[in-house]
């Protein structure tokens, strides 16, 4: 038996984890800025994600600028991964399939939060000077204790002859 210490990373990890699920659930496309910040190309192209789909979207001329500027690294943490000042670009999928991406009304920054988390001064000045709309994704119901692990080995078959 092991345990996992419930860390606020961990529960970062599984605020991300939700997100994705309720994404999928309630028809948007996701990317996260890391993802942005390592793929966007110069035709403003990026792939988002929904469930197992995978959509490439063009974006609009007009938010470009700030989708380079919000996916720029903002810090560097211990262990030398970027930081971003929110955490994913949202892409309605509501309406037509052609018209994905036309509108600037369709894309949204997210921030996940989990119990009562607050936007930090940073997020609410970028959020003031945002083109997009900024949600947060707030997780209410967190876990209250570690995860206890249960790690079962199975016998593996004997070498081949």
């Amino acid at each position: 038996m092991a345990t996992i210490k419930l860390t606020p990373q961990l529960q970062g990890d599984l605020g991300e984890l939700y997100f994705k699920h309720f994404s999928k659930e309630n028809k948007y496309a996701y990317i996260k800025l890391e993802d942005i910040y390592n793929t966007l190309t110069l035709k403003n192209e990026l792939v988002f994600r929904n469930g197992f789909e995978r959509l490439t979207i063009k974006i609009p001329d007009e938010i470009i600028e700030e989708v380079r500027k919000f996916a720029t690294p903002i810090k560097n943490y211990p262990d030398n991964s970027p930081g971003f000042i929110f955490d994913f670009l949202t892409l309605s999928l509501w309406g037509k399939p052609e018209d994905r991406g036309k509108e600037r009304t369709q894309f949204h920054w997210v921030e996940i939060k989990t119990g009562n988390a607050e936007l930090s001064e940073g997020q609410k000045q970028a959020e003031k000077g945002a083109k997009l709309q900024v949600e947060v994704f707030r997780v209410i119901h967190t876990m209250q204790k570690d995860i206890d692990i249960k790690w079962e080995s199975t016998k593996l078959p004997e070498k081949i002859k």
